[in-house]
């Protein structure tokens, strides 16, 4: 039984858009309906609308922290040692460290890291190491293949746990009808591990040696980051501008998942891809790469098609199955929903979560 006299905070470095953001928000919503639960962001001046909206609907207890670095962790410090924190669940390399260094500090019982990716680069591997090794009493893992790598490079396999990340599924799936503009979207950050070049060569491939019947269609490239300018330029030189639209930060994301038809993945690095699990909760039919942790939620041929990284020439064909096909994109779409709505819910994130703490000895 949770008791709500424990009390908890989650740290995230900010509330811009991405995953990690948005499992730390969905975490603490989780986890006020049994704990004393603050949310506590790094950089309080950077926190998207549609985070604080959700925050303030829900009664959600966050701290925003502000001005230089020094000044940042003192205030943490005296947040946690007057509020009695008794544990951290923090997600990111820069979360981890903190929550080490300032939660030690403030005599924090435990302290939980994170790991949201199958891979880190070699500076932050061997600091997340070093942490996971000594400080911190956790280490939560969102993807198998993310553990399981991470395990064989020597971090401590009684420290690790896995928790898949959960998002809010509609009561129903949406009703998709047949329609003139086929729409595709990818939403993720621009970053080489997405391979947005594989994307736009498959519909450079697509247009050019795949007849597809006079079917119109439209690719969104939406998100952020620091590729931007290489994948408009990308864009460019394949010829593509009046077939694909960058999309910078939507406000409103959910419009595009309920008026698309197709989800596109062509990532060469994932964990456990949140955007293709809101795909699947909109009953969007999801081409993916062999990426991460994608084979956990995109099975082939039931939920969507899952090829080979890079191979741009099978993703155009397995595109043009579904372009071509409006039952079957509404049958893998379908059981796509389903499976969302019955493997990755929001009571057996809960449970998880819940148990973890209710694991741990706090009469201390």
């Amino acid at each position: 039984m949770a008791s709500g006299g424990k009390n908890i905070c989650v740290l995230i470095r900010a509330l811009k858009a991405g995953g990690a953001e948005k499992q730390s928000v969905l975490l603490t919503h989780v986890l006020k309906e049994g704990y004393q639960v603050h949310l506590v962001v790094q950089y309080g001046e950077i926190i998207e609308k549609k985070h604080l909206e959700f925050l303030l609907k829900n009664k959600i207890h966050f701290i925003l922290l502000k001005g230089n670095l020094y000044e940042r962790q003192t205030a943490f410090y005296r947040f946690l040692k007057e509020f009695h924190i008794q544990i951290i669940f923090s997600y990111l390399t820069s979360d981890n460290f903190w929550a080490a260094v300032t939660g030690r500090l403030a005599g924090v019982p435990y302290i939980v890291g994170g790991i949201r990716s199958i891979i880190l680069p070699w500076h932050k591997f061997y600091v997340t190491k070093f942490l996971q090794r000594f400080f911190l009493d956790f280490m939560i893992y969102n993807s198998i293949k993310g553990y399981n790598n991470f395990i064989d490079k020597g971090f401590k396999k009684e420290k690790a746990v896995i928790i898949h990340n959960y998002i809010d599924v509609p009561p129903f799936p949406p009703e998709r009808k047949a329609v003139d503009l086929i729409k595709i979207i990818t939403v993720a950050r621009f970053v080489e591990g997405k391979d947005y070049l594989t994307a736009i060569k498959t519909f450079h491939f697509l247009i050019r040696n795949i007849p597809v019947e006079q079917i119109s269609f439209k690719y969104y490239i939406i998100g952020f980051g620091k590729l931007e300018k290489q994948i408009r330029n990308w864009i460019n030189i394949y010829g593509l501008e009046d077939y694909i639209r960058v999309v910078l930060r939507p406000h409103d994301i959910e419009k595009y998942y309920l008026e698309s038809d197709i989800y596109l993945c062509t990532s060469t690095e994932e964990g456990l891809s949140n955007s293709i699990m809101e795909a699947m909760s909109h009953s969007l039919p999801v081409i993916a790469t062999d990426a991460g942790d994608n084979a956990l939620l995109v099975r082939d041929g039931i939920t969507g098609f899952l090829l080979r990284k890079k191979a741009y020439t099978d993703i155009a064909f397995a595109l043009r199955k579904l372009m071509m096909n409006q039952k079957k994109r509404h049958e893998l779409g379908s059981a796509g929903y389903d499976y969302i709505k019955e493997e990755f819910s929001r009571e057996k994130f809960k449970k998880k979560y819940f148990e973890l703490i209710e694991s741990m000895d706090l009469n201390v």
